[in-house]
């Protein structure tokens, strides 16, 4: 799944439009309070799941609004769509919500070939290390894959993480500051940012 293009992105629209219609039935029986409400509540809990599942992110059921990752001018943003619109015609950044919505300029946003080359090239995500004096910790930044796999080493100074996405496997190494005998205490991937505690 990973970054959509926009033609990826508009060939999921009747999928969405079909389990976004579903969820808000159910939401829409729910609110009314005449049947049983953890039946429901599990049934759009799974309609949610479902459609997360294809790398889209519900943002409101009520609504029908959705954010799918992309990549414009090379940055990671979210194109933005809601229940009854025909096309993808908005996006925002990635901290910005529905009121943040812009027109695409669609010469912006890469297609699939063009994500599919940056995936194979572009293996340096963004990372940040801290040392605190007594533990190291290591926040990267791996938005854009789905990440399956995660293996993380660590070889003297080398940390090594790898990961499978897509079917390609990515690498990418740090070099811890200093000589130390270290260890990996604990490592956590949520939402695209893994932690490793070191």
């Amino acid at each position: 799944m990973g970054y959509f293009s926009i033609d990826k992105a508009e060939r999921l629209i009747p999928e969405l439009m079909r389990l976004l219609n579903e969820a808000r039935t159910r939401l829409l029986v729910l609110e009314r309070g005449n049947v049983n409400n953890n039946g429901l509540s599990s049934e759009i809990a799974q309609l949610i799941k479902e459609i997360e599942s294809r790398g889209v992110i519900v943002r409101d059921i009520a609504s029908g609004i959705v954010d799918i990752p992309a990549l414009r001018n090379g940055e990671p943003v979210y194109l933005c769509w809601r229940l009854g619109e025909r096309r993808i015609m908005y996006w925002h950044p990635l901290d910005a919500g529905l009121s943040g919505r812009r027109l695409i300029i669609r010469s912006e946003f890469l297609t699939d070939e063009e994500i599919y080359q940056k995936l194979l090239t572009d293996r340096k995500p963004y990372y940040e290390l801290y040392d605190d004096k007594k533990n190291i910790n290591v926040y990267m930044d791996i938005r854009g894959w789905v990440v399956n796999n995660i293996d993380v080493n660590l070889i003297g100074r080398l940390l090594q993480v790898k990961w499978e996405s897509d079917g390609l496997t990515f690498r990418h190494e740090i070099v811890l500051p200093t000589e130390n005998k270290y260890s990996i205490r604990e490592r956590k991937l949520h939402n695209g940012q893994l932690l490793i505690s070191i």
